[in-house]
């Protein structure tokens, strides 16, 4: 309850912490403790505030019940603070206890009460429920409000209504880094990574030294047609202690989607330098498709088989396969088949597995909607498979154009299904040349 009606006072940000030493690593300024007991038939609650800084501790004390314990401590804090979303014991109460349907029947003015009730119920349900909740012009909240805002602009699937309840929340909620990089996230789950790339960098106003932030611009940015800009977040995401290896991946694989695999290479190699065991190899296979894409088969040879070499001192079992999936993505599919068909012992079945998706490659999914739906919640770094399906079914569908903006950037190795690997770049650059200009 005191949470809520301090948050975006002032410049108030609560944390929540099980001691005043979690407290201490949250780089909180003030720490809240409490006791409580019952007296003469009430509520009594002792407050200690302690400045974090210089160790002086303020008292608060509340005699009668929640309601008045909350607005003795948020006063306090701060004579900003706003009222609780009830005052209503019975309905707090149902509240606490998970009770939202009998908090809400209690009191139907319970913001907080509704949108916790609307969160958890299944969709049509939640619709009812929004729209009782948004009838009531009496809800106080405006916090609450806008929560439900766009809970119900998810609901119906209104991109324009969603866009709004989430700038009215970030206006209430201006100084909650956490809520905002949640912000972030989810425009970049939503394929907005204009707005993704504001709301990293209100984090990072926030908090300027939260390297990871950089590295999440930095894949905002690239996707968000900024690739220079991109680059200069991952080299100072680079410059934090131990993060110079996956700054280094991260900057090879922005360029490797932009289709400069020359340079792609160099940086997957110098992560592999720094970062050995990174990705257990992965940047030496990378590193391998760059070189092949930049028109040197036979370098990507050599570097795919030093990958193997490290895959080998890991006693990896499954190296006939992998070789197999090197040599059908880059166009051996004979010898990729010849070489599968001769495994034996633990890796035959991943094996006997392959050689049937080789088999059927004219099978792939080409529904439209589905596809889209998949696409839509992939994440945008390891999209390469699906977007690269969802393409072609938009092309056979006569929508050229819209195919043409999806394989402007190249996909990553391992992007989806195992399985499918092999099958990526062979299906990507035949569409490549099919909505080529």
């Amino acid at each position: 309850m005191a949470a809520s009606q301090v948050a975006g006072v002032g410049n108030l940000l609560p944390l929540r912490a099980e001691s005043s030493v979690e407290a201490t690593k949250l780089s909180a300024n003030h720490v809240v403790s409490a006791y409580f007991d019952q007296r003469r038939g009430k509520l009594h609650v002792e407050f200690a505030i302690e400045d974090a800084t210089t160790h002086q501790i303020r008292t608060v004390s509340a005699d009668g019940d929640v309601v008045t314990a909350a607005k003795a401590l948020t006063t306090a804090i701060h004579p900003g603070a706003h009222a609780f979303a009830s005052t209503k014991l019975p309905a707090i109460e149902a509240w606490a206890r998970r009770d939202f349907a009998r908090a809400v029947e209690l009191d139907p003015d319970f913001g907080t009460a509704w949108r916790d009730l609307i969160q958890s119920q299944q969709p049509e349900l939640a619709r009812q429920s929004v729209a009782i909740a948004r009838s009531r012009a009496t809800i106080q909240s405006p916090l609450d409000r806008a929560e439900i805002s766009l809970l119900d602009a998810r609901l119906r699937q209104d991109t324009a209504a969603e866009i709004a309840a989430t700038d009215e929340l970030v206006k209430l909620q201006a100084n909650d880094a956490g809520f905002l990089r949640s912000v972030a996230e989810q425009e970049s789950a939503a394929r907005r990574f204009d707005r993704s790339v504001g709301f990293y960098k209100a984090v990072l106003e926030l908090q300027p030294d939260d390297a990871l932030i950089y590295n999440l611009l930095g894949y905002a940015q690239f996707f968000a047609g900024d690739l220079a800009g991109a680059r200069r977040s991952f080299q100072t995401y680079g410059k934090a202690p131990n993060q110079e290896a996956n700054a280094l991946d991260s900057e090879g694989e922005v360029l490797f989607m932009a289709g400069q695999f020359k340079e792609a290479e160099s940086y997957f190699l110098r992560a592999h330098q720094v970062g050995p065991n990174l990705l257990e190899g992965g940047d030496l296979m990378k590193a391998a498709y760059a070189r092949w894409l930049s028109g040197d088969l036979a370098g990507a040879d050599r570097r795919f088989q030093e990958y193997l070499q490290l895959r080998g001192q890991h006693a990896d079992g499954t190296l006939i396969w992998r070789r197999s999936v090197w040599d059908y993505a880059t166009g051996r599919t004979d010898q990729a088949i010849a070489r599968l068909k001769s495994a034996t012992g633990p890796v035959a079945q991943i094996a006997q597995s392959q050689l049937a998706v080789w088999s059927n490659v004219t099978k792939l999914p080409e529904d439209l909607a589905t596809l889209e739906k998949e696409y839509r919640a992939a994440p945008a770094a390891s999209d390469g498979f699906v977007r690269t399906l969802y393409a072609r079914a938009l092309l056979k569908a006569g929508e050229k154009d819209e195919a043409a903006k999806l394989a402007a950037l190249w996909p990553l190795p391992e992007s989806g299904d195992p399985l499918l690997q092999s099958l990526l770049y062979p299906l990507y650059r035949e569409l490549r040349d099919k909505v080529a200009p």
